[in-house]
């Protein structure tokens, strides 16, 4: 007597095998259709470094490498969804507590493509308090974010002193930060120092959480880049121009050499900011 149950269970096999064939194509595709790119960081991710007209610097006007990132993967991906979580003035640190909420957590799950650019500010931070400190100003008593309220009360004080004194020289009270006699200049360096230091110890936590949330993501990091500019030698911020290059090359030597322990893509700042 033949049997007839083994046949007709390859039968169901084979249907069911062939149902599974037709939908997970269809699976895939959506899923690939919709994928979903998170920016994380501070000002330069957040687009600070892409004004098109720098004399007039319009929020709205912003269109950094993470928006043209987008607009790039949008021409492969027409349905990519956007969020850039970038936060001018956040460091290291900032970065590591935003990855211990819940919401950033999920969407670094989510994400299909995830790029950091962070560390630029364990440096700008303690320039920027050292700097305005000379003339009274506390940073974190203004939060616009390009810092225009801030530079309008500095204006404010030089422009209060120049009144009273015809000869004041602001780069007098600048030079206190290049005098290593001056506790002024003692404690911004030591702050420098620190804010490398920070970045050596929290950037791996950064880029373990981000690969223990997500290991399947395009995940892309940013080099940070020498926020000074010098026209040489003889420019009186060139001393403080090349110890930042020196702290730099500490901190784009970290990220570098994270790149195939976290398995992440390294970019370099200086070229996609350049293209901005």
């Amino acid at each position: 007597m033949l049997n007839l149950k083994r046949p007709k269970r390859l039968l169901l096999i084979a249907l069911l095998l062939t149902v599974v064939m037709v939908f997970l194509p269809v699976a895939g595709v959506h899923a690939a259709s919709a994928p979903f790119l998170l920016a994380l960081g501070d000002s330069t991710g957040y687009g600070l470094s892409a004004f098109p007209d720098p004399a007039n610097r319009d929020l709205a006007t912003l269109h950094g490498f993470n928006d043209q990132f987008a607009d790039a993967l949008m021409a492969r991906y027409p349905s990519l969804t956007y969020l850039n979580l970038a936060e001018p003035g956040d460091k290291t640190y900032d970065l590591l507590a935003k990855l211990q909420q819940a919401a950033c957590r999920a969407q670094v799950k989510s994400a299909r493509f995830v790029t950091v650019c962070i560390g630029g500010n364990n440096l700008l931070g303690p320039s920027l308090d050292a700097i305005f400190g000379l003339w009274g100003i506390d940073p974190d008593d203004y939060d616009a974010p390009d810092g225009s309220d801030m530079l309008t009360a500095l204006a404010g004080v030089l422009a209060a002193r120049c009144a009273a004194d015809p000869t004041y020289d602001p780069m007098d009270d600048f030079a206190r930060l290049l005098d290593f006699t001056d506790p002024a200049a003692i404690a911004f360096h030591r702050a420098l120092l620190q804010g490398c230091a920070d970045f050596q110890k929290e950037w791996p936590l950064i880029a373990g959480q981000i690969q223990n949330l997500n290991r399947t993501c395009e995940f892309f990091v940013t080099t940070v880049h020498n926020p000074l500019r010098v026209s040489g030698p003889a420019d009186p911020l060139y001393p403080l121009y090349l110890e930042f290059e020196v702290l730099l090359a500490s901190i784009n030597g970290t990220i570098k050499a994270g790149e195939l322990i976290w398995g992440y893509r390294v970019v370099d700042a200086n070229k996609v900011i350049k293209n901005t």
